[in-house]
């Protein structure tokens, strides 16, 4: 097979051959049990990043991903789309700049935030809040607890890093509801 590539000056040149692509469109789900996720894209901050397990450290913390270009969302937590509150981590930045979440704050009521299964059905949120806590005051239960809607919160480190403590004194939190 020929790699050459083609620009439009060798329009004139290419036979075209018609044949319907093999593109299909994102697969909506209404699975109200959720998705295991695989993909997380923000549009408003151009984030588009891999989905990874995470799970809760021996101190009973939730557990961050293991490099910082992906996310990570609570194993034996609630999935996205399901009914509670579905729960995805990221780091803020690293010693050389910018992670994953760095852009978060960014982030306003009515973004849209899209989570994808590895089979493409994806399920879309609409940010509603972004709040920023010092960590020890950070609300648990409107994170992690019950909730009778279909829910994603996001967080990340946010604030002055630390070097004590080795963590920023600040957490940020994007809460978002499932669209219908």
């Amino acid at each position: 097979m020929n790699n050459r590539t083609f620009d439009s000056t060798d329009a004139a040149d290419i036979d075209i051959i018609h044949q319907p692509l093999a593109v299909r469109a994102p697969k909506k789900t209404t699975d109200p049990k959720g998705i295991v996720p695989a993909r997380i894209y923000i549009p408003a901050i151009d984030l588009h990043a891999d989905v990874h397990t995470v799970s809760v450290t021996e101190n009973g913390q939730m557990d961050v991903p293991k490099d910082d270009k992906t996310v990570g969302y609570l194993l034996n937590g609630v999935y996205p789309g399901a009914i509670g509150n579905a729960v995805m981590d990221g780091h803020y930045d690293n010693y050389k700049g910018a992670a994953v979440f760095f852009d978060l704050k960014r982030l306003r009521q009515g973004d849209r935030v899209i989570v994808k299964n590895k089979n493409g059905a994806t399920i879309e949120f609409a940010v509603e809040s972004v709040r920023s806590y010092r960590t020890a005051d950070a609300p648990i239960a409107a994170i992690f607890g019950k909730t009778d809607e279909a829910r994603l919160n996001l967080i990340t480190c946010s604030g002055k890093y630390s070097r004590s403590k080795q963590e920023h004194q600040e957490r940020l939190v994007v809460y978002a509801k499932r669209l219908a």
